[in-house]
């Protein structure tokens, strides 16, 4: 596969006004399932993953978030980059501590057999 193709000018979308993760969870499955990338079932399961196991990152300069859900969710690969208006409470992977992220990577994965896109 060619990871380049994964990143299109469509699937950015840049200060998003989201109140919350699951509000801003909605806005993007319903903006990638209007461009054919998610089934209907995405929403949701991207909030329980989440739920389940955090994608939050902190590092020295930069809070972000990967996002995803189970290959079952995608019709086709992607990474759709997103930055919002205001941060985001979310929880650090690993940790479970909160974080606030403004910058956010949905990775539609669908191999989860050897982890790749």
């Amino acid at each position: 596969m060619n990871y380049q193709d994964m990143l299109k000018s469509d699937l950015i979308f840049l200060d998003v006004d989201a109140e919350s993760r699951t509000d801003l969870y909605k806005q993007i499955a319903k903006k990638l399932n209007t461009r054919g990338y998610v089934k209907s079932s995405y929403e949701a399961a991207l909030n329980k993953r989440e739920d389940e196991f955090p994608t939050g990152i902190v590092s020295d300069y930069i809070s972000i978030a990967l996002p995803h859900a189970d290959p079952e969710n995608i019709n086709s690969p992607f990474v759709c980059v997103v930055t919002t208006k205001a941060p985001i409470q979310m929880l650090q992977m690993g940790y479970n501590t909160e974080e606030q992220a403004s910058t956010f990577f949905f990775l539609g994965i669908t191999k989860s057999d050897d982890g790749r896109l």
